[in-house]
């Protein structure tokens, strides 16, 4: 009996003790691999901006070439619209100016074959 009131008794006293740990626990090596992966991970994140920048510039140039080959073609089109309607107008005016045969009085008879002429058509 008195073996189990002293197993007793050691459990209890065991039980209502709070353990502490006596020193405190350094991995260096541990802290050493952290300190580089945090100066690893600045450098990463120093590189990643500059890339950042770099994008941010090649986009802006090919931003301004696409600009600029879009006036281009806008530029081309509408010459092309010029070039069409100057055509439409050419022919047009062929197709309005009837075929007139020249009418403009001779030297030898000014009177006798006379005909009213328009003003743009060219005597000789």
């Amino acid at each position: 009996m008195k073996k189990i009131i002293f197993s007793l008794s050691v459990i209890l006293a065991l039980c209502g003790i709070e353990a502490k740990a006596q020193w405190a626990v350094i991995d260096p090596s541990n802290l050493a691999q952290n300190v580089l992966t945090v100066g690893k991970t600045g450098t990463t994140a120093t590189n990643v901006i500059n890339s950042f920048q770099e994008m941010q510039k090649i986009y802006s140039q090919g931003k301004e070439y696409y600009d600029a080959l879009k006036s281009v073609h806008n530029m081309i089109k509408d010459a092309r619209k010029v070039k069409e309607t100057v055509e439409m107008v050419s022919e047009i005016s062929s197709i309005s100016r009837p075929v007139s045969i020249k009418c403009c009085p001779t030297p030898i008879s000014r009177w006798a074959n006379w005909k009213p002429y328009r003003k743009d058509t060219r005597c000789y």
